[in-house]
């Protein structure tokens, strides 16, 4: 365990408070919080280190659950980032040392709901959520080959061209991304983007029409809608969502943890199984630095850091 991975480890016994002074008095000049596990930390540190390098200043990526208090994830992000900003320390300086303050959030369907933060410190995924990225900016057919014990030209054989074969797993649960802004944008309370879907009954297979109305009636049970109200919400979500596709965009709306199920299911078939971990592990190695959509993070981490730079040591 290096130094700084301790050095976080130590802040779960800290208030917010104290959480914000250990971070002034540390060496980093920059903070960088995100709401996800290790894949999350990893990625962008990776993504991220020749826009850090290149400033001259220290940068500490932190996982959510190091920041004190209740809650978890998204939410616990925004609670810190709520409490600095109430006193005004986003951005602050201590003994001549500046110290700036970054969370970096998955989308998911915040641009729906209206709840995307309008602040500088605050940066989103272009895409659903981080594993989005992961996945669409790294090798899918060498990182499960490792993942399984593969050659990578035969597995290439079954994946094709990557593009396409991303763009068929949004295809087969169309209907079931759907469903789930319906039942998210609405706060039914129902398991939607959590979950692998309800409405197909085998992963690769299309979705079950008694399943999608089955699904839609609990919908409407749960707001005290009629059915018909429900549906028409449901074929206008469906609407959306086939307009990204035809643009090429389905992964704003495509959750991007779901390709381990699609993955998985191709692995299982050509090995007997696989480890979802493994997976995801080989993604993350394989991720591209240089990708377009990794410029959104680059050009607005670049921007805090200038906030930094006039005191920067």
């Amino acid at each position: 365990m290096t130094a700084g991975s301790l050095e976080s480890e130590q802040r779960l016994q800290h208030s917010p408070e104290g959480l914000r002074r250990l971070t002034q008095i540390e060496s980093a000049q920059i903070h960088i919080y995100v709401e996800g596990k290790n894949g999350d930390r990893y990625y962008y540190a990776k993504i991220l280190a020749d826009t850090v390098a290149r400033s001259g200043l220290k940068a500490e990526f932190h996982l959510s659950r190091e920041i004190p208090g209740h809650g978890e994830g998204k939410s616990k992000c925004l609670h810190f980032h709520d409490f600095l900003s109430e006193k005004r320390e986003l951005v602050s300086t201590l003994e001549g040392k500046c110290t700036v303050n970054c969370f970096i959030l998955d989308k998911d369907v915040d641009d729906l709901t209206g709840e995307l933060r309008n602040c500088q410190h605050v940066i989103y995924t272009r895409h659903y959520c981080v594993e989005n990225h992961i996945v669409t900016e790294s090798d899918v057919a060498d990182a499960l080959a490792a993942a399984i014990g593969m050659d990578p030209q035969q597995l290439m054989m079954h994946i094709g061209d990557q593009t396409a074969w991303l763009a068929h797993c949004c295809e087969r649960w169309k209907e079931w991304v759907a469903l789930c802004i319906v039942a998210k944008v609405s706060d039914c309370r129902i398991k939607n983007f959590g979950v692998y879907s309800a409405v197909n009954r085998n992963i690769t297979d299309p979705a079950d029409d008694e399943l999608v109305r089955q699904f839609i009636r609990e919908i409407a049970h749960k707001l005290e809608l009629s059915e018909s109200t429900v549906t028409d919400r449901y074929l206008g979500a469906l609407q959306v969502f086939r307009a990204l596709q035809t643009r090429g965009e389905q992964d704003r709306l495509f959750k991007g943890k779901w390709y381990a199920a699609f993955l998985s299911e191709l692995g299982r078939r050509l090995v007997g199984g696989v480890d979802e971990k493994a997976i995801w592990s080989a993604l993350c190695g394989q991720v591209s630095t240089t990708h377009a959509n990794q410029e959104i993070f680059k050009d607005r981490l670049t921007d805090l850091i200038t906030l930094c730079s006039a005191t920067a040591p």
